[in-house]
């Protein structure tokens, strides 16, 4: 199970349904070097046991149904 440093639901909520299935966090690298060190610190305490780092954006790509919906999920 991968989740993504962009999921809606808290870390902590889905690692609790693993089970005995290794949890994978990939990580969206910010440029902000604290906000990443707290991303992957809370990845580990809740019992994630793999970080992926995906540093070719931060941002997902522009999507022009994105404003129509008022969907930012970058923003939460």
């Amino acid at each position: 199970m991968v989740v993504s440093t962009l999921t809606e639901d808290p870390l902590d909520d889905v690692a609790a349904e693993f089970g005995d299935t290794p949890g994978l966090f990939q990580l969206y690298t910010p440029t902000d070097k604290d906000l990443a060190a707290s991303f992957v610190q809370r990845a580990e305490a809740t019992g994630y046991k793999v970080i992926i780092v995906t540093h070719d954006t931060w941002p997902p790509g522009w999507r022009p149904r994105d404003p129509a919906t008022s969907n930012f999920p970058q923003l939460r």
